[in-house]
């Protein structure tokens, strides 16, 4: 069996697909190949106890905002952490950033020009409604219990179609007038708040998993790292939950306040490394001796681990992997915004949940209608296209 689906995707690019995956067989993925393997930290190596998610989210957010004309699409959470709306009269997908501007707007899987005519009614829309703070009453939901959200919110949250937070504002019940800066506001607490962890509590990875995570990184002439966007404080919080005390022995490398896409789209070099001098090092000062393990280094990007990986492998161009839960950050954007001039990043969907997925894929995925006749889930779409291999449980892989 070949190693990468890409033939299969092409020949299937043309047919009316189901909304679930065609995962590749677990024979053909083998870690120990590649000489560099990287993870995501939360979805990934860290796995949460959804129950405790939708506790502590459902009791801290219980309004949620509704647009007339304008309403979020689940499925097309991962577009953006925030503001991604769907405009039932045009018929427009569109993603805003922190301005409120739009950036990214689709009808479909079609990408719209910003200057068309659509857009600019989309954008007349949400400026009427989110231009200087205004209140915007929050519709009440009817005939619908507080069990009924808790399952509806745990559905989603099972699928990580949205950021939890968001989740819970679209689907919590609704109450007072509540500002679109308020909602800003009480979602950034959640994310960054201290007692994040605590609150969502982690699940240790099982003995399968650390095992392997020690074989790969005891492994001559391989670099191993673990990614996430949160500071380094958070980042040990949340691995020594999943791995134990003395998680960095796991890793050679841990990047942390790294974003994604953009960790894979830039070329910045590493700002600080997390020795309780957060100066900016670049350059001889981000040296790793060869084998080292739990190297901190925030701020940076791919390509510059890579120069860094290069001590390890000794290779020029090493062939690298990345695994995470997220379609668009961890699947999608290596292989979009990957090292266009140097080597290629394949990527996995590793997502504990697809195994619920399989009993009604519809309601999970959520199909997205464009008009062709063909209804496809766009986070389904986007595994298919980019992942090399799907796999339901990150202990299957070792």
């Amino acid at each position: 069996m070949s190693n990468k689906k890409k033939a299969s995707n092409a020949s299937n690019s043309s047919q009316v697909r189901p909304v679930t995956p065609n995962f590749s067989s677990l024979d053909s993925v083998n870690l120990e190949s590649y000489d560099v393997v990287g993870f995501d930290l939360d979805g990934c190596i860290a796995e949460y106890d959804q129950e405790a998610m939708i506790r502590h989210i459902y009791n801290r957010m219980r309004n949620f905002v509704e647009l007339p004309g304008v309403e979020n699409v689940p499925d097309l959470g991962y577009w953006v952490q925030t503001g991604l709306v769907f405009d039932t009269e045009e018929k427009l997908m569109v993603k805003l950033n922190y301005n409120r501007k739009i950036c990214k707007a689709m009808k479909g899987f079609q990408e719209l020009p910003l200057e068309s005519k659509n857009v600019q009614v989309v954008q007349e829309k949400v400026n009427r409604y989110f231009n200087n703070d205004e209140e915007i009453p929050a519709l009440a939901t009817t005939g619908a219990s507080e069990s009924w959200h808790k399952t509806k919110l745990k559905m989603f949250l099972d699928a990580r179609e949205l950021p939890a937070a968001y989740a819970a504002m679209q689907l919590a019940d609704a109450g007072s007038p509540i500002s679109y800066k308020a909602i800003d506001s009480a979602w950034q607490k959640v994310f960054d708040s201290s007692d994040v962890t605590d609150a969502y509590a982690v699940k240790e990875c099982s003995v399968r998993v650390k095992t392997g995570l020690l074989k790969l990184v005891s492994g001559r002439y391989r670099a191993v790292f673990v990614l996430t966007a949160s500071s380094s404080r958070r980042a040990s919080r949340v691995a020594t939950s999943a791995l134990g005390t003395g998680w960095q022995r796991y890793f050679n490398y841990v990047v942390t306040e790294a974003p994604k896409p953009g960790f894979f789209a830039t070329d910045d070099p590493f700002s600080a490394v997390d020795t309780g001098n957060m100066s900016n090092l670049t350059g001889a000062e981000l040296s790793v001796p060869v084998g080292g393990r739990g190297q901190i280094l925030s701020r940076g990007s791919f390509s510059r681990l890579l120069m860094e990986t290069k001590r390890i492998t000794g290779s020029v161009t090493p062939r690298c992997i990345f695994l995470g839960d997220n379609a668009v950050q961890d699947v999608m954007a290596p292989k979009l915004n990957g090292i266009s001039s140097g080597p290629s990043i394949d990527t996995v969907a590793v997502e504990s949940y697809l195994r619920s997925r399989n009993n009604n894929a519809n309601l999970v995925w959520g199909p997205v209608g464009h008009g062709s006749g063909r209804d496809e889930s766009l986070v389904g779409g986007i595994i298919r296209r980019y992942s090399c291999y799907s796999v339901s449980d990150l202990g299957d892989l070792f």
